[in-house]
């Protein structure tokens, strides 16, 4: 499958260089780079702390939800809030624009219900994601516009923690489970397409609804349709995570904001390795009190105050962290951990490998490339 994008990429690359580079393409280059040399960074914590009462603003309806602007505050913040909105919005609003051309010039075929607009916007924002597209504009100029893929190196932003932001994936062209299914949300908000994160065990995807077909998933990383009964059954889900609505459900406005309150718990955790407790506790205790089902957030949790215990053991001097229960003082703080990660068993999550997490991903791909439908 790579190999098969990364031709697709060379050739009308090449294409490009031949022909000179067309307008699209140019503004494209123009939106891509993203950080404003004129601003100079702010300090960790001021620029996490802005990005914070952002998005307390959007919870507490002070501020309009967009998660457009909640997307950027989360990666700005990362980027000592060096980046610029203009152009973030920029690359957005050019992509809505090619896929609502492509809309225009490729409609669905024998498609007769009334939301046929909303289905044809859907199926142009996933061609343009996926696929190599190209349009003629009215001096008869061909516009390319080349396919985001899925970058294997670092699947979970490891090695660096922007390998999640969508705005490398706008930059670079590839991404992950995170910012690919999020771009895609994001296109849809700029055209008015509904359209809901979901949630698997380290993955995350869109759900959609049409008149004929009902709900429907729309898989980024491997350019595919997949049934709930294919994902459920290869994607490592517990029936428990699927009636309690950990996974495979939609997310509503607030529980999107309170991903990316998570999101930005981990973006000060990467920043801050040494010292990030305090903030990092404070998104996650928002994120739950707004999503109180969301089971990463209260992994997360207990692994930032598992480490307090740790701290503690080295202290009082026990070989087994089981000791620090009987410690009157340190009691507390060992049963909210014990609470947590019973919590989130008992509501369906389970921990999956990168491993096996890759060999799933690779089973998609896989079918795609066989043309059969997961």
């Amino acid at each position: 499958m790579n190999n098969l994008y990364n031709y697709r990429r060379s050739f009308f690359l090449i294409l490009t260089l031949l022909y000179g580079l067309n307008s699209y393409a140019q503004e494209e280059a123009a939106a891509a780079n993203f950080i404003d040399s004129t601003q100079a960074p702010q300090a960790v914590e001021s620029a996490y702390e802005q990005a914070y009462k952002q998005l307390v603003a959007m919870l507490t309806q002070k501020q309009p939800y967009s998660l457009k602007e909640a997307v950027f505050a989360v990666e700005n913040a990362y980027f000592d809030q060096r980046l610029s909105y203009e152009r973030f919005s920029q690359s957005l609003a050019l992509l809505a624009k090619l896929s609502k051309r492509y809309a225009k010039a490729n409609p669905v075929q024998k498609y007769e219900e009334r939301d046929e607009a909303q289905v044809n916007l859907a199926g142009a924002i996933f061609k343009v994601l996926t696929d190599t597209t190209s349009l003629m504009d009215k001096q008869a100029q061909v516009w390319y516009h080349l396919p985001y893929t899925y970058d294997f190196q670092d699947v979970w932003g490891e090695q660096e923690w922007v390998n999640t932001f969508v705005v490398k994936l706008l930059t670079l062209k590839s991404g992950n489970c995170h910012s690919l299914p999020l771009l895609y949300k994001l296109v849809a908000e700029e055209l008015d397409v509904p359209a809901y994160l979901a949630l698997a065990p380290n993955h995350m995807y869109i759900k959609q609804r049409s008149l004929a077909a009902g709900w429907y998933n729309t898989e980024l990383t491997s350019a595919t349709f997949p049934m709930d009964a294919w994902l459920s059954a290869s994607g490592y889900i517990h029936t428990d995570a699927i009636r309690n609505r950990v996974y495979m459900d939609t997310l509503s406005q607030a529980y999107t904001l309170a991903l990316c309150l998570v999101d930005l718990a981990q973006g000060y955790a990467q920043k801050k390795p040494a010292d990030h407790q305090a903030f990092v506790l404070k998104c996650l205790d928002l994120a739950l009190a707004y999503y109180p089902h969301f089971a990463k957030a209260m992994v997360l949790k207990a692994d930032v105050l598992s480490k307090e215990l740790l701290a503690l053991q080295a202290e009082y001097g026990v070989d087994n962290i089981q000791a620090l229960k009987e410690k009157p003082t340190v009691k507390p703080l060992y049963t909210s951990v014990e609470q947590l990660y019973i919590r989130a068993y008992k509501l369906g999550y389970r921990n999956v490998t990168k491993e096996m997490y890759v060999r799933w991903l690779q089973e998609m791909q896989n079918a795609q490339l066989n043309n059969q439908k997961p």
